[in-house]
This record gives C-alpha cells, structure tokens and sequence, in this order.
C-alpha cells in the first residue's frame, strides 16, 4: 500500500464518520481545496476569509465553494465526473481570518504592486533579462514571494533571485506564465 492509498483510505474514513468539510479557497491568483472540521465546526459561508496552511506557512483567500464532503463525493458520482491524475491541493484551513488580518490585505496589495516595479526595473536594467513581469504574490505571513513572467527563452535568475531576496527577505519562487497570448503581446511590445 503506497502513501495515495493511505491517503484514500484515511479520507474515506474520515467521510464516512461526516465530520470533513470540502471547502474551495481563492488566493490572489491561484484556487486550492481544503478539508475543514469536526463535528464541532460550522460550515463556512462563502464570501467569507480564511486563514489556511501554505507552503512553509500561512495564507489568507476567501471561500468559493463549501459542502459537506459526502455531498461533494455524491453529486461527482451522480455527475460521473473523472478524477484526473493531477490531484488538487488539499490543505489544513486553520480559522477564520481576523478582522485585523483582514485589515492588513490592502497594504499586502501595494507591497505587491511595488514589488511588480521593482522587478521589472531590476529585470531590464541591471540583469538584462529577456522576462516580462506580469504579476507578484506575497504568501500573507511573507515568508514566500512568488514572481510569475512570461518569456520566450530559457532565463537564467540565480543573481535576479539573490538581489530579491536582499531587498524583500522572503523565498523567492519564478513562475513562467505559458500562454500564446501573453508571449504574443511580450514580443508585440518587445518591436518597438
């Protein structure tokens, strides 16, 4: 028996016993799927903000989607939907989000635009990459920046990503945004 088999049967036991909770989390540019609960905690409305586990950290996105799990498993059946090889995350949702850390997301936002800047200035003018910066993420405890680009060649970032981590202090994380549209508009932009 592999780990996705203990995996499965844990999460089948945890089913049939109807205390686990599907719950779909937004973030600022990607979605998860977590399991909340016992039998003591409530659904959580959608709408609402939650504090859940993050790579090496914590994370704030706000709920899409909540069921209960034999209610999701029961209507994927009646719907005959396939499971797909690529697995979505499940994750921890640890609470509800404070009205502080609520409090805190719009200046998380002008970090990030600044971050988005400096990228892009550092990008083009000190290392010479062939890269447009499209958009930055902040993990909301910080300890992890993500940088997603688009880019038409193979891009070498180990000085790029030490320079950030000078100035920002987090684990930076590149990711190569692939789509025709955006590199199609990189290399409109690049002609004049």
């Amino acid at each position: 028996m592999d780990d996705d088999d203990v995996c499965e049967v844990t999460l089948i036991r945890m089913i049939w016993c109807g205390y686990i909770i599907y719950i779909e989390v937004q973030f600022k540019s990607s979605s998860g799927h977590y399991l909340y609960g016992n039998k003591s905690m409530e659904m959580l409305d959608v709408g609402e903000f939650v504090k859940v586990e993050a790579d090496r950290g914590e994370d704030l996105g706000v709920v899409t989607d909540a069921c209960h799990m034999q209610d999701l498993v029961v209507e994927r059946s009646n719907r005959k939907i396939e499971v797909k090889a690529d697995r979505p995350r499940i994750g921890k949702i640890v609470r509800v989000a404070t009205r502080s850390e609520r409090a805190q997301l719009p200046e998380k936002h002008r970090l990030e635009m600044y971050v988005v800047a400096t990228c892009k200035e550092l990008a083009q003018r000190v290392h010479h990459l062939p890269i447009s910066v499209l958009n930055a993420v902040f993990q909301f405890d910080r300890h992890k920046l993500t940088i997603y680009y688009a880019s038409n060649a193979r891009v070498d970032f180990r000085e790029f990503v030490r320079d950030l981590f000078g100035m920002f202090k987090s684990r930076i994380w590149m990711e190569k945004v692939v789509c025709l549209f955006v590199c199609w508009i990189v290399s409109l932009s690049s002609l004049h």
